[in-house]
């Protein structure tokens, strides 16, 4: 598999924990994907109050990561080669090699790519994504996350 199966342990030989509880992902699928979504989650917080600190950029990356890593999990899980000899599946390529695999349908590829844009625009570009971009970005991330699970779940 592409992604790291995670001990019980962390490196210093300590039960993994997840929100104070031990982790009982490992093994599970989506397992980068989901975590990514949680950071994603944790630097948008739904309270728009000023004291409610947001990072739309890294929000908006890690909402990108989270439907990479859904979706690279499903080819992998469906056995397509990666696309990069470097072991990964490029990221200027993959919204349209899972479409023509059959893992997204053409709409949801479109989705990827917008996020994959918009993660381009966070950590590169001086215009920045603000908190509406980035709250769009954790929806569209959670729909392709969804989306993989059921066609995973269908197979």
């Amino acid at each position: 598999r592409l992604f790291r199966e995670q001990s019980a342990e962390d490196p210093a030989g300590r039960p993994r924990e997840r929100n104070g509880e031990p982790d009982e992902t490992e093994g599970e699928p989506h397992l980068n994907a989901e975590e990514n979504l949680e950071a994603a989650e944790r630097l948008m917080p739904d309270d728009e109050s000023a004291s409610a600190e947001a990072w739309p950029n890294a929000a908006a990356s890690r909402a990108y990561y989270a439907a990479y890593f859904a979706v690279a999990d499903a080819a992998q899980q469906r056995g397509y080669p990666f696309t990069s000899e470097k072991n990964y599946y490029r990221h200027d390529t993959l919204p349209k090699d899972v479409v023509r695999w059959g893992i997204l349908e053409e709409d949801l590829g479109d989705v990827l790519t917008w996020l994959r844009d918009l993660r381009s625009k966070a950590d590169y570009w001086e215009d920045h994504v603000d908190r509406e971009e980035a709250t769009l970005a954790l929806l569209r991330a959670r729909e392709l996350l969804r989306a993989t699970t059921e066609k995973e779940e269908q197979l």
